[in-house]
């Protein structure tokens, strides 16, 4: 019972605030009502006989044969149920709260739905934000459960994971909190397992709850969304005319086969974590997905886009840029520990910085400099690659150099980088290896590459130049 309530209390709160404290909570009370009706009468024989027969959804009550129609409607009320208690504590909150409302989904849009002098099109955007809400409970409920239930069983045949994940969270975190997303960078066992967890039992292998996600929407009018799509345009896969995807054709994706590909994941069906732990992790994050607020930018996810340009440099395969490596790697660190002392006041780069020199520190203001005068010359060294087809890795990495780094290195550590720059690999080779699957399959189309690389350097730029602009606004020095 507590999986389940757990469950049904993450998206709970996520969109409307609302939270859940005891086991007999009416919400997940209605909802448990609503999944014990709806998801068994969700089937796809009832979709077929419903296709062929619609008028079942008319008859008498009162007739023989009804009773699919009687359940329909006891599940249509507590979907409607469903759908206005949580929304309408949502709405209260916000109203009557002393205290600063919780930024949640709902309230969100409710501070940002127009006024309209049409009452009628305001209508319609409060109906589409309360089944967008209710939506996120029954999708992200069944999700969150399974995956729970997988961790669980997981866990229970595997105790050796437990224990290794339990020290790591006691020597990090300790026994007088609960962790939080500040801790994540430290607790690579942990991310691992949660990783192996997704992998080895996904709560959507196939997306085969699709066919339940329409009956639901056609017989009681909930705005859901299912896993699988149709081609918008007519299409080929894998590059082999054979397997013709026609405009409409539905896709599967096949998630269960993925996670059992052997090639990439050698004794699939064994449940291990230290299979997400190797060095040659390339789920690296994008600059691209770093967010940027009115109050800055993300300073975790920042981080691990940075780590991503060491993951860049090890491509050049070029023992010179070692110094490069280290002290990118050195900086991340300098930031990463600041933001660990205290995450509410470091959640963006421009925050951490502001707070350090309120306290007359500047060990992680320093190190940001410097990671972001490395930043730059990474960015303006490929840009400068990515603008000339012709030009060689060498000659980009100078120049880049010449304009980002070389400003702020003596005559010695000139020579050393003149040195790795000088041994870059070949152009060729380069864009070779960032196309390449390190499991072994095919290789990344070269017009992908090049756009994929674009849009990495046209985030980090935009990175770049926002913290360049504060550091000089605020006299930390010059990026």
């Amino acid at each position: 019972m507590y999986s389940f309530s757990f469950s049904v209390a993450v998206p709970l709160s996520a969109s409307y605030g609302y939270e859940v404290e005891a086991q007999d909570d009416p919400v997940v009370h209605t909802f448990k009502n609503f999944a014990a009706t709806a998801i068994p009468a969700a089937t796809p024989e009832q979709a077929v006989l419903l296709m062929l027969f619609p008028f079942l959804l008319r008859i008498p009550d009162w007739l023989p044969g009804s009773s699919l129609k009687r359940e329909a409607n006891r599940t249509r009320d507590l979907a409607i149920q469903l759908t206005e208690i949580p929304y309408r504590y949502a709405e209260e909150r916000l109203v009557t709260s002393n205290e600063r409302p919780i930024t949640t989904m709902v309230s969100d849009h409710l501070t940002r739905v127009p006024n309209h002098t049409d009452q009628a099109q305001r209508a319609r955007d409060i109906f589409d934000l309360k089944k967008t809400a209710v939506s996120s409970i029954l999708a992200g409920s069944d999700t969150v459960l399974s995956t729970l239930m997988a961790f669980t069983l997981a866990i229970v045949l595997n105790p050796r994971v437990s224990k290794r994940a339990q020290a790591e969270i006691d020597t990090v975190v300790g026994t007088d909190r609960l962790p939080h997303f500040g801790d994540r960078p430290a607790l690579p066992y942990v991310n691992a397992t949660i990783r192996e967890v997704l992998r080895w039992c996904p709560p959507a292998p196939l997306g085969e709850m699709i066919s339940k996600l329409r009956l639901l929407q056609r017989v009681w009018k909930l705005s859901l969304a299912g896993i699988w799509h149709a081609t918008s345009n007519s299409d080929v896969y894998n590059d082999d005319w054979t397997q013709d995807c026609a405009t409409g054709t539905t896709v599967v994706a096949n998630i269960w086969a993925m996670s059992r590909d052997e090639a990439r994941f050698p004794n699939a069906e064994d449940f291990v974590p230290e299979r997400f732990l190797n060095d040659g992790d390339e789920y690296a994050l994008s600059f691209a997905d770093v967010p940027i607020t009115d109050q800055g930018i993300d300073t975790l996810a920042f981080l691990e886009a940075s780590e991503g340009v060491v993951r860049l440099f090890k491509l050049l395969e070029n023992p010179a840029f070692a110094p490069v490596v280290n002290d990118i790697n050195g900086n991340i660190t300098k930031v990463r520990t600041r933001y660990l002392s205290n995450p509410t006041k470091s959640a963006t780069l421009e925050l951490l910085t502001l707070n350090e020199q309120s306290e007359k520190k500047n060990t992680a203001t320093e190190g940001m400099m410097w990671l972001f005068r490395g930043l730059s010359f990474t960015q303006q060294s490929l840009h400068t690659a990515q603008s000339d087809s012709k030009i060689e890795l060498s000659k980009a990495f100078e120049k880049g150099y010449g304009d980002s780094l070389g400003k702020h290195h003596n005559f010695i550590v000139r020579g050393v980088f003149s040195l790795a720059m000088n041994a870059c690999p070949k152009r060729n080779d380069f864009y070779t290896k960032l196309a390449a699957d390190p499991d072994g399959g095919p290789a990344v189309a070269s017009a992908d590459v090049n756009g994929e690389l674009d849009k990495w350097l046209q985030a980090l730029d935009k990175n770049v130049a926002q913290m360049r602009k504060v550091y000089k606004e605020r006299g930390y020095g010059e990026i």
